[in-house]
């Protein structure tokens, strides 16, 4: 059980296949401070990080992102 929300507490709880889409340009949580931690505590984690997209991928690029999401669950 984690206390906090630090990428080393929660990572190193994650025990599944992850995928983590990040925006090359979030400039509220630059991949440098947020999704590159995560990975280095996560096991199993594959770290997308989509260039010229911010904070919400998903409404930047959707089509982008489903393709990414059904690709990570198709393999």
């Amino acid at each position: 059980m984690t206390h906090g929300y630090s990428p080393e507490e929660i990572g190193a709880e994650i025990q599944i296949p992850t995928l983590m889409l990040a925006g090359a340009v979030d400039k509220v949580s630059p991949v440098a401070i947020n999704a590159e931690r995560y990975k280095k505590h996560m096991p199993d984690v594959q770290l997308i990080v989509l260039p010229g997209i911010g904070h919400l991928p998903h409404l930047e690029r959707p089509k982008m992102v489903n393709k990414k999401i059904i690709s990570f669950f198709r393999n």
